[in-house]
């Protein structure tokens, strides 16, 4: 099973891009941070970031409802892209979105939300 859920703080969003075939797409980055205590008591962390990807319906609301800063939780899979530039072979893993929730709202502009309700109608 390929399954990534993730919480964390969206840190960059693209532009709403649109396929030839007009599927909307959208590339957006969260960042995850972990904590812990060593024994001798001194508190250290780690943060991570996470490159996304949210098409058609999910992209339409990613692009409507997300700001910088928001904290939002993500269901995925994680994707691998391979490519090979200037003789050198690159790699690059993204998580798909399946779905986006947000865990503190931030309210964008009144003309957002109607877009949003009428998405979702």
């Amino acid at each position: 099973m390929n399954l990534a859920i993730l919480t964390g703080k969206i840190t960059k969003i693209g532009e709403l891009n649109h396929t030839p075939h007009g599927t909307p797409v959208i590339n957006f980055t969260i960042a995850t941070h972990e904590k812990w205590v060593h024994p001798d008591g001194r508190t250290d962390g780690h943060t991570e970031y996470h490159d996304c990807q949210a098409w058609d319906t999910v992209a339409n609301m990613a692009m409507l409802m997300l700001d910088i800063g928001a904290e939002v939780r993500i269901k995925g899979n994680i994707r691998t892209s391979t490519w090979t530039r200037n003789g050198e072979r690159r790699t690059k893993k993204q998580i798909v979105v399946t779905r986006i929730d947000t865990l503190n709202v931030q309210r964008r502009d009144g003309d957002n939300i109607k877009k949003l309700k009428e998405l979702f109608a």
